[in-house]
C-alpha cells in the first residue's frame, strides 16, 4: 500500500468515526460519554491526525528522494 492510499484510509476512517460519534453523541448524552469521547475519541482523533501529518512529510520525503535519484 501506497502512503497516499494509507494516508487517504486514515483520514476516510477518522471521518467515519466522528460521524457516527456525532450520530451517536445525539442520544447518549451523559457524564459517560463525556467520559469516553475525553478518553478516547479524542486521542485517537488527535494521534490518526498526527498519523496523516507524518505521512505527509514521508511522502514529500519519498517525492524529493526520487527526484534527487533521477
Amino acid at each position: 500500500m501506497s502512503l497516499s492510499v494509507g494516508r487517504a484510509k486514515v483520514m476516510a476512517a477518522v471521518k467515519d468515526l466522528m460521524v457516527k460519534w456525532d450520530e451517536l453523541a445525539r442520544a447518549w448524552d451523559d457524564p459517560v460519554a463525556v467520559q469516553f469521547r475525553e478518553e478516547f475519541i479524542e486521542p485517537l482523533e488527535g494521534e490518526a491526525r498526527l498519523a496523516v501529518s507524518a505521512m505527509e512529510t514521508m511522502m514529500a520525503a519519498v517525492h524529493k528522494a526520487r527526484r534527487d535519484c533521477q
